[in-house]
């Protein structure tokens, strides 16, 4: 209402007035209270979410990390051993096609029971660069794979080259571990053992030359 001489308004305010303002103030302060714990509620599900999500993503990468690269048990290869002394050295044998009264001939069964004649070694191998087990691309057994040293590696080379389409046995400990036929030359000392081997049979052949 305007003051007795009209200059300005007067707010006329009673006790019940105060009052009512007083709880208008009060319930305001509530609700703005109540939004600013929803508010953070909202939020903290929000982060419990996306942690939830960060870890199962976490998870999930460390499962498919687990399978990659693995061989056919789900294990994957042992780092390279080597420069290794051999426990057990590796000789490498012609096959002979008939019998032979040669003392240094030996008679042992190959991989699949066939009795194999063998010739006095070629080469016996007592020293590697390295040794490892792994399962080649696109198959699904084990092999050992072995590099000679320099002048192993040269000797098979010479050799192999010179016999192409005659057969050579891997002899470890009196076990003929494969006896193929040479199909070329082979260089570099490279030599790949194969037998339709097991992680666990791969692992145990190269234990056992290595003596680890």
């Amino acid at each position: 209402m305007l003051d007795p001489l009209g200059y300005a308004p007067v707010r006329i305010e009673t006790a019940e007035g105060r009052a009512r303002y007083r709880r208008e103030q009060a319930g305001f302060t509530e609700r703005a209270a109540a939004a600013g714990e929803a508010g953070r509620a909202v939020r903290g599900v929000a982060g419990m979410r996306s942690l939830v999500v960060c870890v199962l993503a976490a998870l999930l990468l460390a499962g498919c990390t687990s399978r990659v690269g693995g061989g056919p048990e789900g294990g994957e290869p042992d780092p390279a051993t080597g420069p290794v002394d051999l426990a057990v050295p590796i000789e490498l044998r012609p096959v002979l096609e008939t019998g032979s009264t040669d003392p240094a001939v030996i008679e042992l069964p190959g991989e699949d029971g066939e009795r194999l004649m063998l010739a006095e070694p070629i080469l016996t191998i007592r020293r590697l660069d390295s040794a490892e087990i792994t399962v080649p691309e696109g198959q699904v057994n084990w092999v050992l794979n072995i590099v000679m040293g320099e002048a192993d590696g040269r000797t098979f080379g010479d050799w192999t080259g010179d016999h192409v389409g005659e057969r050579l046995a891997m002899v470890a400990d009196d076990e003929v571990l494969m006896a193929p036929e040479i199909q070329s030359a082979i260089e570099g000392g490279e030599l790949q053992i194969s037998a339709q081997y097991t992680k666990k049979e791969a692992q145990a052949l190269l234990d056992k030359i290595t003596g680890e």
